[in-house]
């Protein structure tokens, strides 16, 4: 019976200490948070003594700030079968405030109530556990005497009952490590496993008689050093407690992550008997942490600004980035509102609105220009968004802002330079219309010029040939000629340098710099520019425009600008030039109302050489009837045939740009020469007018009926095919005739190496 006895009351003890000496709090609860048994450990942390816990409300320790948490965590439980986690802070007696984790599971008591097992782990640190003992009372019976041994009798049936009470306690202990949401091992002295709860069995998928008698090794993972376990071996069989993390590996071969406390168990001589380890996988934990960490890292390197405000908009976080960006240090704003960084292109209205937005659970964009520390103002895209908490409640915003000054800076500037060219294409379509002359010419220049450059003064001056002095068609404001060019270099050009040379001349401060002789500069400051005028590789005028402002004309896109203005006007002189050098020179075919052959060489060449100046594309198109045999047949040479010849070329005319030139090439075929034209761009004009012919109806000059006719057509272009005028010449031809051997009524290129 003794011997019953002792074994029982080892028992109880050893399971006792074991639970209260865990350094892991062990309470359970009922559901309204009521304590019906806790470890010493929970008793320590509650800073209250054991036996007085019993039917307090834990929720007595909890702060005010978490003790939302922990009624939410109970109501969690109840409706869970799972274990639930939460971390709140306590308020002990005696202590500071505490941060625990709680680890809780459903069960039921001994009377089949609902109660909730929670592991209480300290995570502001950990605990020193101490176990003691007492003298176990030794009797010998032999010699006893029969008083002694009733005596004895009356003793142990006391310490029974203590021992059932204990035995009771120490089934509850057992559930309590049973049904505990932690791994819990037990290991003899020398590390021989002897104990593992059914949470080791689910977690690492070893059942217990599959470790019970083996060393731990076998949950270690090959890659793991020895010397990491040789540490830990060392502090415990030193008598120290020994805690941290480290990765194991499952049945299965899956690596997992642990957080242990391991302590050892010590007897009533002090001497290690066991060691009890409660550990927590943290594999989620981790890797949750790690892709926080990730994104920490993520915005902190990030290349976009990064601000984080409250829900009341007072800045917690701005990145790196935004330090950049705007100069302002993070400390320069953090618990600031963010109406320092409010944007210059909106109203203080505006931004309340924008924040009102925002605070209904709407996201925003858009574009916003901004004020740095160092007061330069530079654009952001921002992209705003509420972040919500798991109830849905707005607990903070972010605001991701992209620096995109340069990008505005080119939008505008692209912007700019499709208004610059919108505005010379509109220039040069009204001064090549047809009834424009030189002196409406003169006047369209001078006005585009006021209007996209601004100059005080805008002035044309030309050469007048026959008399071989300059006159000065138009000026803006009107003043006279002599107030503008001095009257000897009116009387002889050969003193303008610009007249001379055929080249800009540019001076950015006439009173640092030499102007030309031919400027009048007295009494003017500032600084002009003049562009010569070139007609037929000749100067024939030039542009002057003056301003009071220093270096106005310095940017080569502005000048670049200017030229194409000038050399516009020049075309357009130069067409009007030769449209009077034909009606005089007998330049035109007399059936067709176009250039002959003789002139379109001449054309051609001149052509060539402006395309080459200006560095331009030329296209050249050859074309003429399929059907040319049989319409000479049927017409023959006669006013008949040269009629309906007519009615193409009229056609043609009809279908070319203002700027394309249409001549005869031979007896029944056509030349085009389209200036500033790449050959991609000529062929697709040319399918065009391919087209318009064919689906045109001529009048028959014989019967009076409409008959169709088609046309081949033959492109060479300058510089893609060739760079003088034979070679461009004879490529189109010989496309020309071999879109006709192919069939007709097709556009050919051919292609060359050079």
């Amino acid at each position: 019976m003794q011997k019953t006895l002792k074994t029982l009351e080892e028992s109880c003890n050893y399971y006792k200490n074991l639970y209260n000496t865990s350094p892991i709090g062990y309470v359970s609860l009922d559901s309204n948070g009521l304590i019906r048994e806790i470890n010493q450990t929970g008793a320590k942390l509650l800073g209250v003594e054991q036996n007085k816990l019993t039917n307090t409300s834990f929720l007595d320790f909890v702060t005010a700030e978490t003790s939302d948490i922990f009624l939410n965590h109970l109501k969690q439980c109840e409706h869970s079968i799972e274990q639930v986690i939460s971390e709140i802070i306590i308020s002990a007696k005696g202590h500071h405030r505490t941060t625990l984790q709680l680890i809780s599971i459903k069960n039921k008591d001994e009377n089949g109530c609902t109660i909730y097992r929670t592991a209480i782990v300290n995570t502001s640190g950990g605990l020193q556990q101490s176990i003691s003992g007492r003298d176990k009372p030794f009797v010998d019976y032999e010699n006893a005497t029969t008083e002694a041994l009733a005596k004895e009798n009356k003793r142990l049936r006391e310490e029974l009952s203590g021992h059932l009470r204990a035995e009771e306690d120490l089934r509850k202990l057992s559930r309590a490590i049973e049904q505990s949401p932690c791994t819990v091992v037990i290991t003899n002295a020398k590390g021989i496993i002897e104990y593992v709860n059914p949470k080791f069995t689910q977690l690492t998928g070893y059942a217990p008689e599959e470790v019970v008698g083996k060393n731990p090794n076998i949950l270690k993972p090959d890659n793991i050093l020895a010397e990491e376990f040789d540490h830990l071996w060392k502090t415990i069989t030193s008598g120290k407690e020994w805690q941290g993390k480290f990765r194991n590996k499952k049945k299965n071969g899956d690596l997992y992550w642990e957080y242990a406390y391991i302590s050892p168990v010590k007897n009533q001589s002090d001497s290690i008997t066991h060691f009890i380890a409660v550990k927590e996988d943290i594999t989620e934990r981790l890797k949750a942490e790690e892709e926080l960490s990730k994104f920490s890292r993520a915005i902190e390197q990030s290349p976009v600004i990064t601000i984080i405000t409250n829900s009341r908009g007072i800045i917690e976080y701005v990145n790196p980035r935004f330090t950049e960006s705007s100069g302002y240090t993070a400390k320069e704003v953090i618990g600031k509102n963010p109406r320092v960084l409010k944007p210059e292109n909106i109203s203080s209205e505006e931004f309340a609105e924008l924040w009102k937005t925002l605070l209904s659970g709407k996201e925003l964009n858009g574009e916003f220009c901004c004020k740095k520390k160092n007061g330069e103002m530079y654009w952001e895209n921002v992209y705003l968004s509420p972040i919500r908490n798991h109830e849905g409640k707005i607990t903070h915003f972010i605001v991701v802002k992209e620096d995109i000054t340069e990008r505005k800076l080119m939008e505008e500037e692209r912007i700019r330079h499709i208004k610059e060219l919108e505005d010379l294409m509109s220039f040069s379509t009204i001064i090549n219309e047809e009834d424009v002359q030189e002196e409406a010419l003169f006047k369209h220049l001078v006005s585009a010029l006021q209007k996209n450059f601004a100059p005080d003064i805008a002035a044309a001056i030309m050469l007048d040939k026959e008399k071989n002095m300059l006159y000065l068609p138009v000026i803006d404001p009107v003043m006279h000629a002599g107030e503008l060019i001095h009257k000897e270099a009116i009387l002889d050009p050969s003193l303008c340098k610009v007249m001379n040379t055929g080249k800009k001349s540019i001076v950015n401060d006439i009173t640092t710099e030499s102007p030309c002789e031919c400027i009048v500069t007295h009494g003017k400051r500032g600084g002009y520019v003049c562009f010569p005028i070139i007609i037929g590789n000749k100067t024939a005028g030039m542009v002057l425009m003056m301003k009071k402002e220093f270096s106005t004309w310095k940017n080569k896109k502005t000048q670049r600008l200017m030229s194409n203005y000038t050399e516009t006007a020049a075309l357009a002189l130069h067409k009007l030039e030769l449209l009077e050098i034909a009606k005089h020179t007998n330049v035109m075919d007399e059936f067709q109302g176009i250039y002959n052959k003789r002139y379109f060489t001449e054309l051609l060449t001149k052509q060539l050489a402006v395309a080459k100046r200006r560095d331009e594309n030329l296209s050249l198109l050859i074309l003429g009837p399929d059907n040319h045999k049989a319409t000479t047949e049927t017409y023959g040479s006669n006013n008949a045939g040269n009629l309906l010849l007519q009615q193409i070329a009229g056609v043609l005319s009809d279908s070319v740009s203002n700027s394309d030139i249409i001549a005869r090439y031979d007896k029944a075929e056509f030349a085009i020469i389209m200036p500033a034209t790449f050959a991609t761009r000529a062929l697709v004009k040319a399918d065009g007018i391919r087209q318009r012919v064919e689906y045109t109806g001529f009048h028959d000059p014989a019967s009076g009926n409409q008959v169709n006719i088609t046309i081949s057509i033959g492109i060479s272009s300058f510089p893609e095919h060739a760079s003088e005028v034979e070679p461009l010449v004879t490529l189109a031809n010989k496309a020309f005739y071999k879109a006709k051997n192919d069939g007709g009524n097709r556009v050919e290129a051919i292609v060359t190496s050079r």
